[in-house]
């Protein structure tokens, strides 16, 4: 699923209690920077993730960019990253009468992967490719990489002898 090279995780100590805040602070944060992504919470068995697409032209479009970020607590630790990833379309089959079933699906699944193959060449144009680095490095300048460093800072904080701040003032 995963063929471009941008993503990061970070596992931050002491921190599990604050994996939707971290979520949610990453929605807002990224409404406020004016990037143009729009993060949407999804949910895939049971762990709950913002996905955010990003879209080359208007009328005919590469496969589906999106930014994924997750926050999952492991034991007293929050793993939290995002990664970039296409996905391809899902497979159709075209209604053709008087062709034997197994002919249908696999002509089928050609046109589909046809259609994948052209799409993908639209996500690999110079000009998307540089479109997809800028919003990509914006975000993780303006937005993600920030929001690491408040929540290294309130682990760090709260591992002091006299505690001290959460996470954006969580206690």
């Amino acid at each position: 699923m995963a063929d471009l090279e941008f993503q990061d995780n970070n596992a931050i100590p002491g921190m599990a209690d604050m994996a939707q805040t971290f979520l949610q602070v990453i929605k807002d944060r990224t409404d406020q920077s004016g990037i143009g992504l729009e993060f949407k919470p999804k949910e895939r068995r049971g762990e709950i993730f913002l996905e955010a697409r990003i879209q080359f032209g208007r009328v005919l479009s590469g496969l589906p960019i999106m930014i994924r970020v997750h926050s999952t607590p492991v034991g007293t630790l929050l793993n939290v990253g995002y990664a970039v990833t296409t996905e391809g379309q899902q497979p159709g089959l075209p209604l053709l009468s008087g062709l034997p079933v197994p002919s249908v699906i696999a002509r089928g699944q050609q046109m589909d992967a046809n259609w994948d193959d052209f799409k993908r060449s639209i996500n690999l144009r110079p000009e998307n490719q540089r479109q997809l680095q800028i919003t990509i490095d914006s975000w993780v300048t303006a937005v993600y990489r920030p929001t690491i460093n408040d929540l290294v800072s309130a682990a760090e904080a709260k591992s002091q002898p006299h505690g001290g701040q959460g996470f954006l003032g969580q206690s």
